[in-house]
């Protein structure tokens, strides 16, 4: 489920730059700077709305798969960290 937070990370910052964009056309405007902003606005809402959908379908099938036991979490300690597998089958 990790990978998902990532593609939500990225529509964040492709938000965060069409705001930027945006906020430097009010001063001075420029064709090819608003479509690209306007092409940043964009990959933010793919960004956000894939994430989202992906972390949505991760807890359904984790919850389908922990009701029907088949779901395991197990701790794990490596030399420089340490954190939490999940494995199972849906």
């Amino acid at each position: 489920m990790g990978g998902w937070w990532l593609v939500i990370e990225l529509g964040v910052v492709f938000n965060l730059k069409y705001n930027s964009m945006t906020s430097d056309l009010k001063s001075n405007y420029y064709e090819n700077t608003a479509s690209t902003s306007h092409t940043y606005k964009l990959l933010s809402q793919i960004g956000c709305g894939a994430g989202a959908a992906g972390v949505g379908v991760s807890a359904l099938l984790y919850y389908l798969g922990w009701r029907a036991g088949r779901v395991d979490l197990a701790p794990t300690v490596m030399p420089d960290h340490a954190g939490v597998v999940l494995s199972g089958a849906f």
